[in-house]
Parts: structure tokens; sequence; C-alpha cells
């Protein structure tokens, strides 16, 4: 019983360790990404001394109703297909064509904008050692 003991005790003191790094990444994490500015969706890679480079990542994503956005006959939408195609029935919705269309939108767009749930994405932040 010694010996399960010593394990179990082993396991806590592992468990209490990995929780308490965990916390310690995150913080630095978040730290790291206040301070490597980058643009909503896009990368930055800068140096971290002499011998590392840091690579803050971010991004968005996009979750279309489709069929709200079906609702609205004769508004032109993101498609895969045709971005000036007016939409009859079933596209997939293209999310690059879908940000074009968000820096020069066409007539009616405002309304497509309420077919889309918009989410920043979690900075990911990666060590490279050089």
């Amino acid at each position: 019983m010694e010996e399960l003991e010593r394990l179990a005790i082993e396991l806590s003191n592992a468990k209490l360790a990995e929780s308490k790094a965990k916390e310690t990444r995150i913080e630095c994490e978040e730290e790291i990404c206040k301070l490597v500015k980058t643009a909503d969706s896009g990368s930055k890679t800068v140096p971290a001394g002499d011998r590392m480079k840091i690579t803050v990542k971010r991004g968005i994503s996009y979750k279309p109703d489709m069929e709200a956005m079906l609702a609205l006959k004769g508004i032109k939408l993101p498609t895969e297909t045709v971005p000036e195609k007016v939409i009859e029935e079933h596209e997939v919705f293209d999310k690059k064509i879908y940000e074009k269309m968000l820096a020069d939108p066409p007539m009616g767009f405002a309304k497509v904008l309420d077919c889309i749930t918009v989410n920043m994405l979690k900075p990911s932040v990666t060590i490279k050692l050089v």
C-alpha cells in the first residue's frame, strides 16, 4: 500500500503542476498577443531575443445562415461559383468572396450582414528556436 500511496501523491502533485503550467502558458500567450499587434485576420512573426522567433496568428470565423440569406431574393450573395450571381437556390458560402464584398459592398449587402455570425478566433502563439 505504501507504493500505491506514493504514486497517488506523485500523480496528484504532477496534475497540480500541470494545471499551474497551463495557467502560466495562457497568461504568457495573452501578454504576447498584447505586444505583437496583427490585423484581425493574419499573422506576424517577430524576433524574441537572439535565438527565438514568435508568431502570433489571428483569425475570423463566419457562420452563415444560408436559409435566411436565401430568403433575401434578388440580393447578390457571396458564393463559390459566381460572386455577381443572384441566389435563387442553395449555394455554398465562400469566405474569401464574402470578405471582398465587405470591402466594397453591393447594394442591399447590409441585409446579408444580419445573416452572418462573425467570431474572432482565439489567437495562437508559436515559438521557434533559430
